[in-house]
């Protein structure tokens, strides 16, 4: 513990001596009759606020500790505010720590004024990471405190934050307008001074009193070498929130017909497109609304081409800000409405489905809002009450469960989704798991056909061919005669068994083995009779892999198509087409024979049993069989199946 402490105590001093260092000098001090040194901690106050303009965190924590002195705190609490302000600005926005120290300097001091800027920064990290009510009501009420204790400083920056939070939050920038004239006419320096005019410039814009909007920008013109000389390099993005301003209220002349305003976008566009979108995430601009605003300016002046080039570009932009969701609705909108005119209609539909996607999220925001808004007045309705302290913590309570039933129902729907991720694998293992097996008995079984079946029917038709033989040759006819029977059967079993071998091999399932087998088939049957075979497929198939019911209906169907013609039709010449487009395969098989006369043989049209066949094949794979007469004079039979 000891050895603790001392570590503390030099870290302590360490720390002082860098705040020597970097400009403190010698302490402010405290005499024995208790009273400040109010100049020194006038310039040391100075000293840290330029410090934490330049982001310098060592320092201002360094010295913060000794505006924190009770004596300190009690004579001069606007000191203490201001250098707890400070630290803040060192930061860019107040911690969760800074308010930590805050509170226990009110619980040593008692200190009223303390209290209400410690509650400031309260509100300053609720509009952040609260919703836009509870910072709002916190705001409200401070306002009112501010007032009634006769301190200018917090009750302009009470109005600041009002302003701000109507303007950008809850979207109501008419009621933004007054607590941001306040800010700006009670500001105490040029900083807040400039940045008033910004907000109130923007807040005039948005509520389309563009003449207001301009004289503001007239004034940030004027006084922007003032903020330079006076803060320099602080905030490093107040002249680029005037040029946003000016460009924007420039988009709005240009769209009312200013040609002026147009010609002036069209020469700083490009450089003020390209500079706010590479900086939009660092400084929160909104770079797709200064796109959708150009874009509308250019439409107006009749470049509609240029417009659209403009659009275009910011599709990358839009998908990759979620704070841009009313400018990317718009963005889209303009997208689709631009492909509808050049008659685009996949484009079209491509931009109306993100704008409908971002349309969604912005209806759930603005329901948000307009819940915020609702509460707020709900709030402001209760102040006025005696019982505004129990509403509002009612209110508290009730968002503390509604935060609790939350996580809850988002920890039930992870849960959920964890266990329909973990179903889907393992449904997935079985079927990968039964396919494999399914393939491995097809393998076998082809295999054990084509060895054991189709050896022993082979061997059948040798044996007979000999005894035939034999029996011609001592003159027994009828066995001969029988034994020629049996060949040709054990022959013809041998061709069926061939083709049940190629229907379960799964080597054998792409529909270019398939219409090799068709080609083989024809000619095998028609050639041996003086049949010419015709047979026209595509000299590229693209590679598709085909089930096996659908591959050997397929198969049996054209079999059957070519025998018909082959034993029935007699034609010269048989006719094959194949098309295969990716989507669907066509089969036709035609011939010049005789024909058939399909309404007397079968009062459904569908022929014979082998016609009939054809038709239920053709039914059981979902594809589309007819038969008819062909131009050529015989049969035409056709088949359409659309591929998965």
């Amino acid at each position: 513990m000891e050895r603790r402490r001392g570590t503390l105590r030099r870290s302590g001093c360490a720390l002082l001596l860098v705040a020597f260092f970097f400009g403190c000098g010698p302490q402010p001090s405290v005499n024995d009759n208790r009273t400040v040194d109010a100049e020194h901690y006038a310039a040391l106050r100075d000293t840290m606020r330029r410090a934490a303009q330049k982001r310098d965190t060592l320092f201002c924590d360094s010295v913060l500790m000794l505006f924190e002195k009770e004596v300190v705190v009690l004579e001069h609490p606007a000191m203490v505010a201001h250098a707890y302000g400070s630290s803040a600005i060192a930061r860019r926005t107040p911690t969760p720590a800074l308010v930590a120290r805050m509170d226990s300097t009110v619980e040593r001091t008692g200190s009223t004024y303390i209290a209400n800027w410690r509650d400031f920064m309260r509100g300053r990290i609720a509009m952040k990471t609260g919703p836009a009510d509870s910072a709002m009501m916190l705001f409200t009420e401070l306002h009112t405190r501010f007032r009634a204790h006769n301190d200018t400083v917090g009750t302009c920056m009470a109005a600041k934050q009002i302003g701000i939070m109507y303007k950008e939050r809850l979207a109501q920038s008419d009621l933004a307008i007054p607590y941001l004239q306040e800010y700006f006419e009670h500001a105490g320096d040029v900083n807040e001074k400039y940045n008033a005019a910004v907000q109130l410039c923007g807040a005039y814009l948005l509520n389309d009193q563009l003449d207001s909007s301009a004289a503001y920008l007239a004034y940030l013109d004027a006084h922007l070498p003032e903020l330079e000389a006076n803060a320099p390099g602080y905030p490093a993005d107040k002249g680029e929130r005037r040029d946003l301003v000016k460009f924007l209220l420039e988009a709005e002349r240009a769209k009312q017909g200013d040609i002026g305003a147009m010609d002036s976008l069209k020469v700083w566009a490009g450089p003020m497109l390209a500079f706010y979108e590479a900086t939009y995430k660092q400084l929160k601009w909104n770079p797709v609304h200064m796109r959708v605003a150009y874009a509308q300016a250019l439409t107006r002046h009749g470049d509609t081409q240029g417009a659209l080039a403009v659009l275009k570009a910011g599709v990358a932009i839009a998908e990759d800000c979620p704070a841009c969701v009313r400018s990317n609705v718009e963005l889209y909108g303009l997208l689709a409405h631009a492909a509808s005119g050049n008659g685009d209609e996949h484009a079209e539909l491509i931009a109306l489905r993100a704008r409908d996607r971002w349309k969604a999220l912005y209806d759930d925001a603005a329901i948000n809002t307009e819940v915020e808004k609702a509460r707020l007045k709900v709030h402001e309705a209760h102040v006025k009450d005696s019982v505004a302290y129990e509403i509002r913590t009612a209110q508290q309570a009730a968002q503390v469960e509604v935060d609790r039933t939350r996580m809850h129902r988002f920890g039930l729907i992870v849960l959920l989704g964890l266990v329909l991720v973990v179903a889907a694998l393992l449904v997935n293992r079985y079927r990968l798991k039964r396919r494999l097996q399914v393939e491995r008995l097809r393998v076998r079984l082809s295999r054990d056909l084509h060895d054991d079946i189709g050896g022993t029917l082979s061997s059948i038709s040798i044996l007979s061919n000999v005894v035939k033989k034999r029996a011609e040759a001592s003159g027994d006819m009828d066995n001969a005669a029988s034994m020629e029977k049996i060949s040709e059967r054990s022959l013809r079993l041998m061709r069926d068994m061939s083709d049940i071998v190629w229907s379960v091999d799964p080597g054998k399932d792409s529909m270019t083995d398939l219409i090799g087998r068709m080609r083989e088939f024809g000619s095998a049957v028609l050639e041996p009779k003086g049949i010419a075979f015709h047979f026209n497929a595509p000299a590229k198939v693209v590679e598709r892999e085909l089930s096996v019911d659908v591959k050997k209906n397929l198969y049996l169907i054209f079999k059957e198509a070519v025998n018909n013609a082959a034993k029935h039709g007699g034609a010269q010449s048989v006719f094959v087409d194949i098309a295969l487009n990716g989507r669907s395969l066509h089969v036709q098989v035609d011939d010049d024979g005789q024909g058939m006369r399909l309404e007397a043989t079968a009062p459904n049209g569908l022929g014979g049993n082998g016609l009939r066949n054809m038709a239920a094949r053709a039914e059981e794979i979902g594809a589309y069989f007819s038969t008819g007469s062909s131009e050529r004079g015989g049969v035409c039979v056709v088949l359409e199946l659309a591929l998965g």
